[in-house]
């Protein structure tokens, strides 16, 4: 927690040795950014309310909480696994237009356990750059139910294994097809429920504010953003 009144960040580098937050972060007021650095486990045991939360590529972050809160962006570049312990139930949720991005998979920590995930993010953009549940020897492990409530972009650019999928109907931009070259090309069809809505434009932002966002938290791969016809 912080000491005093002001959002106190925390970085954590730990190279290739686990970080596990047994405690809630942030209990009484939340922190600032928090940014973990490992090619370990990252494990976050209870709530956590923060500015940002962003992990590195390499390991995999596990959410055992049941909640993480951020007024800013959620970046989850490692693989995701979800294991929580209020109902196998997790929710992400920004209370600022701030985006949640997921580099890499998302699945049960346990097979044969679905958990369910909800994302709010208000007008933020949600990405799932890869897949969402898994297979194993063809066996399929499905996540719960999946709920994404933003009316900014929601992309899913790989495969999606859920016992629901549901989105709300606050966005006017409907991504109709995406082919992904991994860290090379992304190619999206978006179309408009409302005839006054640019969807291309839509998911770029003003001055390319919103796709520069992705493509940076990808490191430079291309996205092209195409009317579907």
């Amino acid at each position: 927690n912080n000491q005093g009144a002001s959002a106190e960040s925390l970085t954590v580098n730990a190279g290739a040795r686990n970080v596990t937050f047994t405690g809630t972060v942030g209990d009484a007021a939340a922190i600032g950014d928090l940014v973990v650095n490992s090619t370990g486990n990252t494990t976050f045991v209870s709530a956590v309310d923060a500015v940002s939360v962003t992990t590195n590529a390499g390991g995999q972050t596990i959410l055992q909480g049941g909640r993480i809160t951020t007024s800013g962006d959620q970046t989850y570049n490692d693989n995701v696994l979800l294991g929580s312990s209020v109902g196998h139930a997790t929710l992400l949720k920004t209370t600022n237009t701030g985006a949640v991005l997921f580099a890499g998979t998302v699945n049960n920590q346990t097979n044969g356990t679905p958990e369910s995930l909800t994302v709010n993010s208000g007008h933020g953009a949600v990405l799932f750059s890869n897949s969402i549940g898994s297979t194993t020897l063809g066996v399929i492990d499905k996540l719960g139910d999946v709920a994404i409530n933003s009316t900014g972009a929601t992309t899913f650019t790989k495969t999606v294994d859920a016992t629901s999928l549901t989105t709300n109907a606050g966005g006017t931009v409907v991504i109709k097809g995406c082919a992904r070259e991994a860290g090379e090309r992304t190619k999206i069809a978006v179309s408009s429920r409302d005839r006054d809505v640019d969807s291309v434009g839509a998911c770029v932002g003003m001055k390319g504010m919103r796709v520069q966002s992705i493509i940076r938290e990808l490191r430079g791969e291309k996205i092209d953003i195409i009317e579907f016809s």
